[in-house]
């Protein structure tokens, strides 16, 4: 990989832009006025700094000889990485992909969505893998914040998902051409729903998830629902506290309580 290559493909990522915040030798890439990335030009050193979740910051620096702690940066938040080292070829650029999108989730909500472009189509059959690997993440997540009764076992599989994408129910969301999250629209009424207040026509939103790399996915799926049918209904249950969030900021309300067939207990919501 080498700093051009490099160079060229973040400021072509939406909204993105280079300055020099700290003298002719180096290059910053920022987004929203936020650096994400950071390169020298003076031919010193032969690498350069990106922006990265905590996380994966240590996964990397573990994994790879070329991976270090952020020079001269928050050795927790940004990492330095060898142009020629261990780390492959093709990851260089996904990895500044991410820095991009660490800077857009440390951004308000109103400053996030006047940069981020979340595009939402129907699943293909290609699309399955990548769905899954977001259903692995999401319950993982719901794990570790103590919801261990939702979505058991294997489910969501791919089953379930060909499903959805048989009645024309299963969509996904794009950030920059790459999946980042799923959701299932259901256009029919809800039989699970047939206790609480009726209505004429909603959207239901089953199986939404995000791999977490792009704030605003529920929100997206939401959006999307709400267009389509004028009212959105949606469930969870009383543990998921992300979803539970994210409903509270969407401004929908209460409808009642549900049991399904299994006996687990969920909340609906309306707007």
């Amino acid at each position: 990989m080498d700093i051009e290559t490099l160079w060229k493909y973040g400021v072509g990522l939406p909204e993105a832009s280079s300055r020099s915040p700290f003298g002719p030798d180096t290059l910053a890439l920022e987004v929203g006025g936020k650096m994400f990335a950071l390169f020298t030009l003076a031919g010193e050193h032969d690498f350069y700094n990106v922006k990265v979740d905590e996380a994966r910051g240590e996964e990397l620096r573990e994994r790879y000889a070329s991976v270090h702690p952020g020079y001269h940066m928050n050795k927790r938040t940004w990492v330095s990485v060898d142009f020629c080292g261990d780390l492959p070829e093709g990851a260089h650029c996904p990895l500044l992909l991410h820095g991009y999108r660490q800077v857009l989730r440390g951004m308000s909500r109103r400053q996030r969505n006047a940069l981020t472009r979340l595009d939402i189509r129907p699943t293909a059959e290609a699309d399955i893998p990548a769905v899954l690997n977001i259903f692995d993440k999401a319950k993982l997540y719901m794990r570790r914040q103590g919801n261990h009764e939702q979505w058991p076992g294997a489910y969501p599989d791919a089953e379930a998902v060909q499903a959805d994408m048989a009645r024309g129910w299963s969509y996904v969301v794009e950030h920059c051409g790459e999946v980042v999250g799923t959701f299932c629209m259901m256009t029919e009424p809800e039989p699970t729903y047939a206790t609480l207040p009726s209505a004429a026509h909603y959207a239901t939103l089953h199986r939404v998830a995000s791999s977490g790399e792009v704030a605003g996915v529920v929100e997206a799926a939401f959006d999307y629902a709400l267009a389509a049918a004028g009212r959105v209904r949606i469930d969870t249950h009383p543990t998921n506290a992300a979803m539970l969030a994210a409903i509270k900021r969407l401004r929908m309300k209460p409808l009642g309580a549900i049991t399904l067939a299994d006996g687990t207990p969920r909340q609906v919501f309306e707007r």
